[in-house]
């Protein structure tokens, strides 16, 4: 059983009961035939899982991990129980190799055998499969930008043998073979997409994981503060055209805008580079860089 869309929030709760504590950000589920459920999410490190971001810790503080990439298991046969966290990562002070990294964990589903686990990482553009009774992580498939929704196919003993990938922003759907461990993705099908071309380059821009030296978030999932949401600004307000990141606030705020933005350069050793911003508002504003 799969969940078609995403919910952020730090609680579930189904017919039986709720459990709290899970995570931030709380995206694809899947439950089993015992009423055990898988949710996909990612976590603001705070007192209970690192460092606790009200200190006022910043990127280099937090070891560039401010989130951590999780799987809960909550067991809802009664009550729900107690979350049971799976850690896709290394924890800090540890950290994956950038090809290892899973970022933003996102869509999810249960074999029909109910021994694996399918899942997106939407900001590291894989595909991956977890033992869904140890957590340990095995196949990882590149399968385009911004995977989120899937759909498996089992053989006729409930293995899990194909993965169809919807990613949203290549606006493909890759089949993979989960049966012959395959490490890329096989027939592709390619969706029909108005979006220009600068407007989509933005977006897989701000929804990818490689600007970050952990490989582990990125910019465009979830929320810096409370006056900026990141997810409603990557879909309507970002673009990238020759290299230049462009965002438009639409709005002015009572209180200041914040703004984090990653954008991979390309430095040469022993050459001089220059970063340059711009700025311009219909009225009187100030800016600190």
């Amino acid at each position: 059983m799969e969940s078609p869309s995403i919910n952020s929030a730090t609680r579930f709760s189904n017919s039986f009961g709720s459990s709290e504590l899970l995570g931030t950000s709380l995206y694809g589920l899947a439950v089993d035939s015992d009423h055990s459920v898988f949710i996909a999410h990612t976590d603001a490190r705070n007192d209970a899982n690192g460092r606790a971001g009200t200190r006022k810790d910043g990127l280099a503080q937090l070891d560039n991990r401010p989130w951590l990439n999780r799987i809960a298991q909550v067991d809802c046969s009664g009550e729900c129980s107690t979350p049971r966290c799976l850690d896709l990562e290394p924890l800090p002070p540890l950290h994956p190799q950038p090809s290892m990294a899973l970022a933003t964990p996102f869509g999810i589903a249960l074999s029909d055998d109910e021994s694996t686990l399918a899942v997106t990482a939407a900001g590291s553009n894989k595909l991956f499969t977890v033992d869904a009774n140890t957590g340990a992580v095995s196949q990882r498939v590149g399968v385009g930008a911004a995977p989120r929704g899937l759909a498996l196919m089992a053989d006729d003993r409930g293995t899990p043998k194909e993965a169809w990938v919807l990613n949203a922003i290549s606006n493909t759907v890759p089949v993979v073979d989960l049966g012959a461990q395959a490490t890329a993705a096989g027939a592709t099908i390619a969706l029909e997409d108005p979006t220009p071309a600068d407007i989509k380059r933005g977006r897989r821009t701000f929804n990818s994981a490689e600007a970050s030296s952990s490989g582990t978030f990125t910019p465009g999932v979830g929320q810096f503060d409370k006056h900026w949401n990141t997810v409603e600004l990557a879909t309507n307000a970002i673009s990238e055209v020759g290299g230049e990141v462009r965002i438009d606030l639409k709005s002015a705020a009572i209180f200041p805008w914040h703004a984090q933005i990653s954008h991979s350069a390309m430095v040469v050793a022993g050459q001089q580079h220059t970063l340059c911003y711009a700025a311009r508002a219909d009225g009187p504003r100030f800016i600190t860089a």
